[in-house]
Formats: structure tokens, sequence, C-alpha cells
């Protein structure tokens, strides 16, 4: 069983290096970021675009909350408005939507494929939950619109049918309820992705 698995195995490969290069392609992401990805490489311009959408593991330190509300009190009403650094560190899982434009120029190109470095940014959009129950007598641990924005830089090696990718976002993230409180956080992941083309 185990030879018959490695030779599909091996055929595959041989059919990936050795097809005609496509410009579309599906796949996944593993690392920070755990989810399905799409990607469309222009077969003349250095240019690409990738759609990622899954299930992001992340951390944050000393990120800023702030907030701004309205109290009434004994007939009057109190304004008040600050901000904070939360002193430690803590953990979150978000499911979100992440498009990003990016220029990819050939570093070196060979008979059976390309390596590609590529660097671009994109939004994202998702929902956040985090693993810390009470944040400055905030309750976190409802599910938070986030969204932010992210720049990319990796390589990846391109074969004709098949592209391995490694990259690094480091960017903004932003989360809410709509209501007086939002929190601002340094939103990174680090990623591996594989992709098939269609």
């Amino acid at each position: 069983m185990k030879k018959k698995l490695t030779l599909v195995l091996l055929l595959f490969l041989s059919m990936s290096m050795f097809a005609r290069e496509k410009e579309h392609s599906l796949g996944f992401n593993v690392g920070s970021l755990y989810g399905f990805t799409y990607k469309w490489k222009s077969a003349n311009k250095p240019i690409a675009f990738q759609m990622d959408y899954g299930f992001k593991i992340g951390t944050m330190g000393k990120a800023l909350y702030t907030y701004s509300f309205e109290e009434y009190y004994n007939g009057q009403y109190y304004d008040y408005s600050g901000k904070e650094h939360l002193e430690e560190a803590w953990a979150y899982v978000s499911c979100e939507l992440s498009p990003m434009l990016m220029w990819e120029p050939t570093l070196v190109r060979r008979d059976w494929g390309d390596l590609d470095l590529y660097f671009g940014a994109g939004p994202s959009l998702g929902c956040l939950v985090s693993e810390a129950t009470n944040i400055a007598d905030i309750e976190w641990d409802d599910p938070y619109l986030k969204c932010g924005a992210n720049v990319v830089l990796g390589m990846e090696l391109a074969f004709r049918k098949m592209g391995l990718s490694f990259d690094f976002r480091p960017g903004y993230g932003f989360a809410t309820r709509f209501n007086d409180y939002q929190l601002h956080f340094f939103d990174w992941s680090l990623n591996m992705g594989l992709h098939f083309a269609l």
C-alpha cells in the first residue's frame, strides 16, 4: 500500500513539474492561518491577486483599547473617554477573509519551475474570539467584528502546476462590537501555502 501511495505521489509531482503553467490556482494555508486560498497570477506581468479564507490563531502583546461613552447619573450626563495598553499578552482565534494584491517578480527561472518573490497588501474582515475572559471589565469572549490591513512579504517555489509559498504578514488589527469599546493591536501571521493550478 505504501509503495502504491509513493508511486502516485511521484507521478503527481512529475506531472506538476512539467505541465504547462496556469494563471488560476486553488490551495490551502497552514501556520498562523489555516484555510483555503485562491490565487490568480498574470502570465505576462509580475502581478498577482490572492484571496484567503480560514481560521487564524494569533497572539497580541500590549494591545491598545479605547473607550468613549456617556453615563447618566443623578440627573446629569457624564462623558468618559480614554485609552490604555493591556499589560498582558493574550491569544485569539479569528475567522476571516483576506484579499491581497501583490507584485510577484521571478528571481530564478529553470526548466522545472521558478523561484518568485512577492510582496503586496490588502484588507481583512471577519470575527474574533479571545482566549481571555475579561479585559478591563469588558467581556471579549463573545464574537467581535475584526478588521484590519496587512502587508505581505514572501517567496514561492512555483512548479508548472503547483506552488509552495512561505510568507510573513504584519499589519494592523481592530476589534469591536459596535459599542463604546474598541481594541487595536499588531496583527501578524506566518504562513505556508500550497497551490494547485486549475
